[in-house]
Order: C-alpha cells, then sequence, then structure tokens
C-alpha cells in the first residue's frame, strides 16, 4: 500500500499452494470455515475445479469486490471482478447456490470516505496508527482528490472485514441473483443484480448496497482503539 517500501521476507513464502492450503483448513475444520475475500476468486474458483464439493463445507463467505452502479476498473466494472470474471461467475454460481455470498462492493465502500476530517480524529485519538494510516495512504488520498474529485481516500477491504465481525451499519442487503459478464471487452465483471427478481432465478448474493456512514466509523473507531494497543511505540 502507498510508498512503503518493506523488506522482503522470504519466511513467508510457503510451498503448499493457496488452493491446497484453502482445501486443506476447509476440510480439516471441525466446523464450516467462513472465507473473507479482498481479491480476485481465482483461488476459489480453482478450490472448486479440484474439490467440486468444498461448497457445502464452507460457512459464510464474503467478497469485496463487485458492485452495480459503479466501478473502477472501467466505468461499470470494478477492478477484483473485472480481472478474472470467469472465476467470479464460478463461485458465485457454485458457492453462492448453496449458500448467499455477502457482496461488499463499490456501491457500499464509496459511502465511507476518508475524509480529512475524519482522519485527524484518527491521529488525535490512536497516534500510533495515525503514523501507520499516512504511510499507507497519503499517496491515495492525493489520487482520489485528483483523479475522483473526493475530499478523501477510499479504504475498500477494511469494510468487508467489519461487515463480517458487525454488520449493525448496513441499512439494505436484499438477497438476489448475480451473474456476473464474462464475454465482454466493454463491460468484462460487470455485475448484473436482478433486484426486481425479473428472471426468477436462484437466490446466490447478499448484496450491500446502503450504510450508514456514522455508524461505520463509530464502529471502526472502537475497532481502531484495540489495533492501538497492539501497534509498537
Amino acid at each position: 500500500m502507498g510508498d512503503l517500501d518493506l523488506p522482503a521476507n522470504k519466511r513467508l513464502i510457503k510451498q503448499e499452494s493457496a488452493v491446497d492450503f484453502i482445501i486443506g483448513r476447509v476440510k480439516q475444520a471441525p466446523l464450516k470455515v467462513d472465507l473473507l475475500t479482498l481479491g480476485p476468486l481465482t483461488n476459489l474458483a480453482r478450490c472448486l475445479e479440484k474439490e467440486p464439493n468444498l461448497a457445502h463445507d464452507l460457512g459464510r463467505v464474503y467478497s469485496m469486490g463487485g458492485g452495480i452502479h459503479k466501478g473502477k476498473l472501467t466505468p461499470v466494472t470494478e477492478f477484483n471482478y473485472g480481472y478474472d470474471a470467469q472465476s467470479a461467475q464460478v463461485v458465485y454460481q457454485e458457492i453462492g447456490a448453496v449458500n448467499p455470498i455477502t457482496m461488499c462492493g463499490l456501491d457500499a465502500t464509496y459511502q465511507a470516505i476518508f475524509t480529512p476530517e475524519r482522519i485527524q480524529a484518527i491521529e488525535q485519538a490512536y497516534p500510533k496508527l495515525g503514523r501507520l494510516f499516512h504511510a499507507l495512504f497519503d499517496s491515495q488520498i492525493k489520487s482520489y482528490q485528483e483523479l475522483e474529485k473526493l475530499p478523501g481516500c477510499v479504504i475498500h477491504d477494511v469494510m468487508a472485514f467489519m461487515l463480517y465481525y458487525a454488520d449493525d451499519f448496513v441499512e439494505e442487503a436484499p438477497l438476489t441473483s448475480v451473474t456476473i459478464v464474462m464475454d465482454s471487452d466493454l463491460v468484462q465483471g460487470l455485475c448484473v443484480a436482478d433486484l426486481e427478481g425479473r428472471f426468477s432465478q436462484e437466490f446466490n448474493a447478499r448484496i450491500i448496497m446502503t450504510i450508514d456512514p456514522d455508524r461505520y466509523f463509530n464502529q471502526l473507531m472502537e475497532a481502531f482503539r484495540n489495533l492501538e494497543d497492539k501497534l509498537p511505540g
């Protein structure tokens, strides 16, 4: 993130593939395993190729990606889904059909902008976190201000985590059927959500559409308090 120059740590490199890691942990767990994805759904789709019944061993699945009315990679597509639309479609059709996937997409994340006022509140309450925040996100703040004319930046992945732990800030999250466009150079990765039930398709997604930004940031500040205590001085 940002301009941080972190040293390489070879101890983090494992011989086991991500696909085998996920399948192994899910199969070995005594209870169903929840998943939270923050990138393209490539590895999860590959898990389904190797272990077709994996969907029945999973608990809740949360995906940071997609969106119905807003894009970023293109005007109508979000990066994670546009980068590998085929995998996104497989995951929604196979896992979502068993247990609808919670989509935390750009419709929701763009409602929570880290404005200068909110950043200042973080700095005042949590000095250590404030320094880390600037190191990670100063360049992104500048980018959002220049390219998208926003007063601050959007930190998409954080909202997906908050949804998993406490979704009290969500005001609307309809169950619906979603299809990911796979065969178009113009709208590759577009999420077509049948919010009105016109196609009589099986539900495979719960889409976060509307949030209460103030409630979200209040909950986030509580989470930051726990993080501040764990950061080195």
